[in-house]
C-alpha cells in the first residue's frame, strides 16, 4: 500500500468527515503510487474486484476516498459501480456521474492546489514535483483515463488545454498552442511577432539594437522562433514536466499508449474537456430537436402566461439561455448527476418530459432520474414560477433524494 505508518489510518478517517486540501492528503505517504512497469497487470484486477464489489464515497470527500485505494503494486482501481455513504440510490449510470464530477470539481478548484487555471485552461501547478505530488498527479490521470472511457461519463469536464497534451505525448508545441492559456491580446501579440515590424518586435523580444560591446544585434528569425520556444516551454514544461509525466502514466492505465498515440493531439484535449457550458448554443439546439421545437421559431424571453406545450418548452429554452453557467452546471447535475456535457452522444441521450396541464401544481418542484438522464418538468401557470422552481432546483441539489 501507500502507506507506511499505522497513525495514518485514523487520519484518513478524519480527512473523510473534513475537506482537505492536497497537502493534506499527502499525510505520511512515504512512496509513489505509480506502478512498475512489472506491475501492469492491475487493471485486469482492478476490473476483476469492481465487478465483484461496488465502490463507497463519502460525498464530502471522493477524492480523498479514491486517493487511498490507490497502491504502488495495483496503481489506482477501476470504478464500475457507485455506493455513496448514508444515501439511498443504486447505480445505474446516475452515481457513477455523480461521483466523477465531485472528482473533479475538487481536483480542480484553486484552492485544493493541483491545477491553476491559465486563461481557459488548467494546467499543472509549477514545483510540485516531489514522490507524494507525483502520486495525486497520477491518481488524477486515472481518474481521467477512467472517466472519457467510461459509457456513463466520456469528459473530465474542465478544460485541457492541446500544449499540456502535446507535453504528454513529446509532441512538438506551435505557437497556437498559446491560444488556451492566455488572454486575447497576450496570445494576438504572440501570433503576430511575425508580421511586426523591427521596433515592435524588439520592444517585445526585448532585444536592443546593440549589445554590450556596441556591437549590431540583428533581428532575425532564429531569435524570433527561440523567444516562442522559451515561451511556450515555460508555460506548458517549465517545472510541469515531472507532475504530466505522472498524470500521463495515470492516463494510460486505463486508456493504453496504442490508443493515445493513434489519436491527434486536438482529439485527446477536446475528449477530456467535453463541451463548455458557458456557450449554451449546443444544448439549446439539442432541446429544440428533442422536444419538437422548431429552429424557425424564435426565442421568446418574455413569455407570460403558458397557455400552450410550445409555451412550456420555449420558457425551458428561455431558462437555459439566461442561466449562469453555475445554474447551468446544477441544473444538468440535478437530472443526470454530472456537471459537464461530453463531446459526443450525451446531449442526445438527455430526455425532457413536460407534466400536463391538469396535472400540475404550482407548489411543485421539477424531478428527475439521473440514471436515465430524465428532467421531468410540471407545467406551470406562468414562466416566472417556472423558471423560479428551475432556478431552486439547480442552486440546491444535495444528493439523492435530497434537495
Amino acid at each position: 500500500m501507500i502507506v507506511s505508518k499505522s497513525s495514518i489510518l485514523s487520519k484518513t478517517r478524519a480527512l473523510r468527515e473534513t475537506e482537505p486540501y492536497a497537502e493534506d492528503l499527502l499525510g505520511d505517504l512515504d512512496s509513489s503510487v505509480i506502478p512498475r512497469a512489472s506491475e501492469r497487470f492491475a487493471p485486469v484486477f482492478h476490473h476483476i474486484f469492481s465487478i465483484l464489489f461496488a465502490s463507497s464515497f463519502h460525498r464530502k470527500n471522493a477524492f480523498a476516498d479514491y486517493f487511498f485505494s490507490c497502491s504502488r503494486i495495483f496503481g489506482c482501481p477501476r470504478i464500475n459501480r457507485v455506493k455513496f455513504v448514508g444515501e439511498n440510490g443504486v447505480d445505474a449510470g446516475g452515481p457513477r456521474r455523480e461521483v466523477y464530477s465531485l472528482f473533479f470539481e475538487k481536483i480542480f478548484s484553486p484552492s485544493f492546489g493541483l491545477f491553476e487555471l491559465l486563461g481557459t485552461s488548467y494546467l499543472p501547478v509549477a514545483n510540485k514535483s516531489e514522490p507524494h505530488h507525483l502520486s495525486l498527479y497520477f491518481a488524477v490521470g486515472s481518474l481521467a483515463g477512467l472517466a472519457i472511457t467510461d459509457e456513463y461519463v466520456k469528459s473530465v469536464g474542465y478544460k485541457i488545454p492541446v500544449g499540456l497534451v502535446k507535453t504528454m505525448m513529446s509532441r512538438r508545441l506551435e505557437i497556437e498552442d498559446l491560444e488556451d492559456v492566455e488572454e486575447e491580446s497576450s496570445y494576438n501579440r504572440y501570433k503576430g511577432l511575425k508580421d511586426r515590424e523591427d521596433k515592435v518586435l524588439r520592444e517585445v523580444l526585448g532585444i536592443d539594437y546593440e549589445n554590450k560591446n556596441g556591437e549590431e544585434v540583428k533581428l532575425t528569425q532564429d531569435l524570433i522562433d527561440d523567444f516562442i520556444d522559451s515561451t511556450l516551454h515555460r508555460i506548458f514544461v517549465k517545472d510541469k514536466s515531472d507532475q504530466i509525466n505522472a498524470f500521463s502514466a495515470g492516463l494510460i492505465q486505463h486508456v493504453g499508449a496504442a490508443t493515445l498515440l493513434e489519436t491527434s493531439s486536438k482529439s485527446i484535449a477536446s475528449i477530456l474537456s467535453g463541451i463548455s457550458l458557458e456557450d449554451p448554443e449546443q444544448w439549446i439546439k439539442s432541446i429544440r430537436s428533442l422536444t419538437g421545437v422548431p429552429e424557425s421559431m424564435p426565442e421568446n424571453d418574455n413569455i407570460g402566461v403558458l397557455d400552450t406545450e410550445m409555451d412550456v418548452r420555449l420558457c425551458f429554452i428561455s431558462f437555459i439561455r439566461n442561466a449562469t453557467v453555475k445554474q447551468r452546471m446544477g441544473l444538468l447535475k440535478f437530472f443526470t448527476g454530472s456537471t459537464s456535457l461530453p463531446n459526443e452522444g450525451f446531449l442526445g441521450e438527455l430526455k425532457y418530459f413536460f407534466r400536463h396541464k391538469h396535472d400540475a401544481s404550482d407548489k411543485e418542484f421539477p424531478t428527475a432520474s439521473t440514471c436515465s438522464k430524465l428532467l421531468i418538468i410540471p407545467w406551470y401557470s406562468t414562466c416566472l414560477i417556472m423558471k423560479d422552481r428551475l432556478k431552486i432546483v439547480s442552486e440546491n441539489n444535495i444528493d439523492f433524494g435530497n434537495m
